[in-house]
């Protein structure tokens, strides 16, 4: 591993784990005994190279967020996907969470939600094909396309895409 990819990788396991220590029982992050963080979601900026990182403020109305894909098509637009800790019921099936497309067109000062509505007729046949959006790629500003991601084994799993109008 390169040396700046060393000192990058281990900043972001600082900060991961100080942050992780500061929001335990929060639903934000998750430590094991030993301490080790294994899951964090939150987003965090670097306007030093990654010296120092500062964490954004996510909506209030996006309850336990799990994200899992990243995609910055300028310096100012930044789409974060992933799902919340919202119920959503598809046919006769109540899943526990849903899909949530979080962004951003001012560098991070402020950050919006985007939902999906899941056609109630949709095929679901596990109760598990609409849980989270996976990947992101936003080929120009505000345009993006992302995958959806169920639980292994789910028959079927989205394609999600956002075009918000220029103006």
């Amino acid at each position: 591993m390169a040396p700046a990819v060393r000192t990058i990788s281990q900043t972001e396991s600082r900060i991961a784990a100080t942050w992780a220590r500061k929001t335990q029982g929060f639903g934000g992050a998750h430590v094991c005994s030993s301490g080790a963080v294994t899951e964090v979601s939150v987003v965090a900026v670097s306007s030093d190279g990654g010296r120092s990182w500062t964490p954004e403020a996510l909506p209030g109305d996006v309850p336990n967020p799990q994200l899992n894909g990243l995609a910055c098509p300028s310096a100012a637009e930044c789409w974060v996907s992933g799902s919340e800790s919202i119920p959503q019921k598809i046919g006769s099936t109540l899943d526990e969470g849903s899909p949530v497309l979080l962004g951003t067109t001012d560098a991070g000062a402020t950050w919006s939600k985007v939902t999906f509505a899941v056609a109630p007729t949709a095929p679901n046949p596990t109760g598990q094909s609409y849980l989270t959006i996976g990947a992101i790629s936003c080929p120009s500003a505000s345009v993006c396309v992302a995958k959806g991601s169920g639980a292994q084994g789910a028959d079927v799993s989205p394609v999600y895409s956002l075009v918000i109008p220029p103006g």
